[in-house]
């Protein structure tokens, strides 16, 4: 129901578009940030590794070329030799040297919470490492992970000692961790301003189709003059350009409708003239009168219906007044009980409240209404009339004019369809249920034309229920609207 529909909240794609943006952006910074993580971690290894094979260079050199400074000669004690060494080094953060002789276990340790001197006293980790067959490894330990590296020598006496490399590089990973951290958060401030970039961006671009629908909404049956602009050869210009050749083609198609519509009038009227004078020549009271007054009859209210179709999509149409709801919902229930007497017209409900509209027409509107009721309601039974006023969340307030039967309610589908235009693809014969007639199609036309919708509810608690809403300041919101699309334009011509 279109009621349902102008109540609903319309969605936007500017969430979208912002949300691509940051998720396209959020996976770039993941992919970048595990990639950084990745490089820097294998980088750690690689100094440390750098680091072992340029100890074990130099120890080999020193352990080659060193003398005692004793006796001025080569060394003859590997005890001597490593104690030597280990005097003239100091280690880099993270580093242990590890002296394993016959007689003693030397230690040099630059490694956080003393981790050289705890290896240095774990015998079997030492033994492990001096036997294995390889000359480097990693091992992983309490104080994480351990790369190292070894070189074995032997004394002129015999002596045979080995040199352990270590490097304990959890503390270089951590501190990896640590700027990964920093970065992350550097990151997420990074994402928020493109968060809010994205959104202006958003706007910005879904500004002119904002603008096209506001000016689109304005176009109806009733209205199919307004043109979108055209100025520029962008992308919005070709799209307006194409939306107004569509609505050009619109424009024609609905001329060339009233124009059959006005030539079927036309042949209406004749017809009712003709008949009038027909119905003159004959005796008051005769068959023959009584049938061609019938005929007349609904020949002339087919030629007021038709005359006021076409008449509703014309500028002043309406005479707005002020009128009080209360009293209208009376005036009607006194003329609908005057002109239905076999039936129990009640009033359900007079709201305390003014609109602005045209009488006239909304008798008419109500009119018809009623007749669609008697026409599908029992004689006797009791049909409700009211006027209420609806003040949906969003939008303007409305005033509802409606009419309860009681009677068989309509199905949903029934219901959704009996507003709608018919099908020119199918046959009136193949047609199931109530559809829109002449009268209907009226009351359509009045909601419509005073920038409201006709609407029908229907259940077996509550019955069948025909209504129109319509704005309760018609002139004051048309004004407006207009106000807005004129604005609209100006400010799309203002962009090229």
């Amino acid at each position: 129901m279109k009621r349902n529909k102008l109540l609903g909240l319309s969605s936007t794609a500017r969430w979208r578009i912002a949300g691509w943006i940051l998720l396209t952006t959020v996976l770039m910074v993941l992919v970048l940030i595990l990639t950084a993580r990745s490089i820097f971690i294998r980088q750690v290894h690689t100094d440390a590794n750098a680091a072992i094979v340029q100890e074990a260079e130099e120890f080999n050199a020193f352990a080659r070329e060193a003398l005692d400074p004793q006796t001025r000669r080569p060394f003859t004690s590997v005890t001597a030799l490593m104690e030597t060494y280990l005097e003239r080094q100091t280690p880099d953060k993270g580093e242990a040297f590890v002296a394993v002789t016959p007689t003693d276990v030397l230690v040099v340790d630059n490694a956080s919470k003393d981790a050289g001197e705890r290896l240095a006293g774990d015998r079997d980790r030492l033994n492990k490492m001096i036997n294995n067959e390889k000359s480097s490894g990693v091992e992983e330990t309490a104080d994480g992970q351990l790369r190292w590296g070894k070189s074995v020598v032997r004394g002129s006496n015999g002596e045979q000692g080995v040199m352990l490399y270590t490097h304990f590089v959890q503390n270089n990973v951590d501190a990896v961790h640590r700027n990964m951290r920093i970065l992350f958060g550097m990151m997420f401030g990074g994402l928020l301003l493109v968060v809010s970039i994205a959104w202006v961006v958003a706007g910005q671009i879904l500004a002119p189709i904002h603008r096209f629908a506001r000016l689109s909404d304005g176009i109806d049956s009733f209205n199919l003059s307004t043109r979108l602009p055209e100025e520029g050869d962008n992308e919005l210009s070709r799209l307006a350009k194409a939306i107004n050749k569509m609505l050009d083609r619109l424009s024609s198609a609905h001329l060339e409708q009233n124009h059959v519509l006005y030539e079927v009038l036309e042949q209406a009227q004749e017809q009712a003239h003709d008949l009038q004078q027909v119905r003159k020549q004959l005796a008051e009271g005769s068959p023959q009168a009584v049938m061609l007054d019938d005929s007349l009859a609904k020949m002339q209210s087919l030629s007021q219906n038709l005359a006021l179709l076409l008449e509703s999509g014309r500028e002043g149409f309406l005479h707005d007044q002020e009128t009080r709801l209360d009293s209208f919902v009376e005036k009607l229930a006194g003329q609908l009980r005057k002109q239905y007497p076999e039936h129990t017209w009640q009033i359900a409900e007079a709201a305390d409240a003014s609109a602005f509209m045209d009488t006239k027409h909304i008798f008419t509107a109500m009119h018809h209404l009623a007749r669609n009721a008697v026409a599908h309601n029992a004689g006797g039974e009791e049909i409700q009339i009211g006027a209420s006023v609806r003040r949906p969340p969003e939008g303007q307030s409305m005033a509802s004019f409606w009419i309860v039967n009681h009677g068989m309610p309509l199905s949903k589908e029934e219901a959704k369809n009996i507003f709608e235009p018919l099908n020119p693809a199918v046959r009136r014969s193949d047609l199931q249920g109530p559809q829109m007639g002449i009268g209907l199609a009226v009351v359509k036309a009045i909601a419509h034309a005073h920038g409201g919708y006709a609407w029908v509810e229907s259940s077996m608690e509550h019955g069948t229920v025909f209504g129109i809403d319509i704005p309760l300041a018609h002139a004051a919101a048309a004004a407006e609207e207009t106000q807005v699309r004129q604005a609209a334009i100006e400010a799309m011509q203002q962009e090229r």
